[in-house]
């Protein structure tokens, strides 16, 4: 899976970004709702590169997202802010909304110090500062989806990430479903000690080379939950290794 160096990554996906958003009417709707946050667009970390295993975490972190002034468009510059806004608080997301979330990958990442964290949202934006499926208008919800999915798999066709995580709880599981019908099985249990509820495996049937897991979201208390948590991040740890060994070995098969 060969891939880009990190400024040709950064300025591909900015121009992927504009090519969705600008002149865009469904963007330009949602910026006009006052009770929509701004939308969130993933980034491109620093040590990027083909000799890394490429993670990309899908979570639903929206709420209250704000680029800083309000905007009344995304163009160049604003998307640029957007992307900086991302990178910084994936990096520093000490005291900040949403830190279950952060705290889990952050725990991933130094398992896996030879891996790269991606991250992105299941949606876009948030709804007065919550999920956006208890919008009542179904038209502006289809687009805050379509615009959702366009820009999740912008990152997935740009960055290549080896392994993907969907981390957003069930308020996410039907649009996943929706956004991703070639994810294939219907989900397959991993631990017999687990539902698969908690955890699941899947693979994308045109590119099956993509490893794929569900799971709840990270704020999870629950013992069951927990559990799935702490069984993840001992198969990340194994395929990232595993991932890593077959790059420099030349193998193909990863378990």
């Amino acid at each position: 899976m060969q891939r880009m160096n990190y400024a040709d990554a950064y300025s591909a996906l900015i121009k992927r970004y504009q090519d969705i958003l600008m002149n865009n009417d469904s963007v330009k709707r949602l910026l006009a709702e006052n009770d929509l946050s701004h939308l969130h667009l993933g980034f491109v970390p620093e040590n990027y590169s083909d000799e890394k295993v490429i993670v990309l975490f899908i979570g639903r972190e929206t709420r209250g997202w704000k680029i800083g002034d309000d905007i009344n468009e995304y163009n160049f510059e604003t998307i640029k802010k957007s992307i900086a806004k991302s990178k910084n608080w994936f990096e520093n997301p000490k005291l900040k909304r949403g830190h279950g979330f952060f705290n889990y990958v952050k725990q991933l990442e130094k398992d896996n110090p030879i891996a790269c964290f991606l991250w992105a949202n299941i949606f876009a934006c948030d709804y007065k500062k919550g999920c956006p499926t208890k919008l009542k208008d179904s038209i502006l919800f289809n687009e805050i989806e379509i615009l959702s999915v366009e820009l999740i798999k912008a990152q997935i066709e740009i960055l290549k990430p080896n392994i993907v995580i969907f981390a957003s709880g069930n308020q996410g599981v039907q649009t996943r479903r929706k956004y991703f019908e070639n994810l294939k099985p219907s989900g397959k249990r991993i631990d017999e000690s687990l539902d698969k509820k908690y955890l699941e495996r899947f693979y994308f049937s045109d590119n099956p080379k993509i490893i794929c897991y569900r799971t709840v979201h990270p704020s999870a208390r629950r013992e069951e939950p927990c559990k799935a948590l702490r069984t993840l991040r001992t198969l990340l740890k194994r395929n990232v290794s595993e991932l890593t060994n077959s790059k420099l070995t030349g193998e193909k098969n990863v378990s």
